[in-house]
């Protein structure tokens, strides 16, 4: 069964957050550090930028690393930002263009960033 997880940055220090989006607008997280069994049930939740959520999308590039909506990739010199397009995820320029076939290899893809934190890679 596929993974369902997601990403958000925190509104209070704009730190990254994993985890189960609630109500469209928080990001129940579980913490790292020691807890107590009603955190590891309920995990804390944080207020999130609505515009950085990103959905994982169940697969890994070739570090095992897990690809998020609106990463961004890049294989063979080509780079570009992972988004959803109904029933698939592919790959656009940063003007929306898809570049990629309908169902690209991620295996063979590398995570170089992100569109809220390296918007820069796309200019480049």
């Amino acid at each position: 069964m596929r993974e369902i997880l997601f990403r958000a940055k925190r509104i209070d220090c704009n730190e990254w957050v994993y985890g189960f989006l609630v109500a469209n607008q928080y990001i129940a997280a579980k913490q790292t550090a020691a807890h107590n069994m009603t955190d590891e049930i309920f995990g804390c939740f944080y207020e999130v930028n609505p515009e950085t959520i990103g959905q994982y999308i169940g697969l890994n590039d070739c570090n095992g690393d897990r690809i998020f909506e609106n990463d961004i990739v890049e294989i063979n010199s080509q780079v570009g930002i992972v988004v959803y397009d109904p029933a698939i995820y592919r790959l656009a320029n940063k003007d929306g263009d898809f570049i990629t076939d309908d169902y690209p290899n991620w295996d063979n893809y590398i995570v170089i960033g992100n569109i809220h934190d390296n918007p820069k890679l796309l200019e480049e």
